[in-house]
């Protein structure tokens, strides 16, 4: 008896999209060990533009990070979290982005990243001052369900399974309460991202 698996018929979508892709934050070397990883799983004969996109686009954000590193390493490092951050985690459709932006009205309390800082989380420091170049090529809507975007939303932390043993549709944001600002008013909000069957707490920067 065939399998339904046989039946199945997949139909590439989205091949010459570059916009709105969740992972073109990354930077080179974490891309080019996802791709090695994942190598037998990508279809490169359809989505060969956008493996070439990403890696065009994570070769430019390891340089514009290392201008980061640069400008603000130093003070980055010096940031001290919070001993009580908290957590909003939840699958898809559950709420859990409702619950987000209802915390980041709180902007005394929490911080909170922007389209832009998720967009370019290793850069957006020193990178923010050019963000108006981008402008043109964030739509008016997030494709998912309508909401009105733009590069000073507030977002949802980022979210990034890395293997599959990850549960497929889970994903996890965070808050912390805010600090008083060092360095150059930086502050540091905790993410949670899967690696694998572990769960390691990162720390990604946010400006207060």
């Amino acid at each position: 008896m065939p399998q339904a698996a046989d039946h199945w018929r997949f139909v590439p979508k989205h091949r010459w999209e570059v916009k709105n892709n969740p992972i073109s934050g990354m930077c080179l070397f974490a891309w080019l060990e996802l791709v090695w990883t994942r190598r037998y799983d990508i279809e490169w004969s359809a989505y060969w533009l956008r493996v070439a996109f990403l890696s065009v686009i994570t070769s430019v954000n390891s340089v514009l990070a290392t201008v980061e590193w640069l400008l603000y390493g130093r003070a980055i490092a010096r940031v001290k979290l919070d001993d009580c951050p908290l957590f909003v985690i939840g699958h898809p459709r559950t709420g859990t982005t409702l619950m987000h932006t209802l915390l980041a009205l709180d902007d005394a309390v929490f911080t909170t990243p922007t389209t832009f800082c998720v967009g370019f989380p290793s850069t957006f420091l020193w990178f923010e001052r050019f963000k108006g170049v981008f402008v043109s090529v964030v739509d008016s809507k997030r494709p998912m369900d309508g909401m009105p975007l733009s590069l000073d939303t507030v977002q949802v932390g980022k979210y990034f399974c890395k293997d599959s043993a990850a549960p497929a549709g889970a994903r996890t944001h965070a808050h912390r309460p805010a600090t008083p600002r060092q360095g150059p008013g930086v502050a540091q909000t905790p993410h949670i991202m899967a690696h694998g069957r572990d769960q390691e707490l990162r720390t990604d920067q946010a400006r207060m």
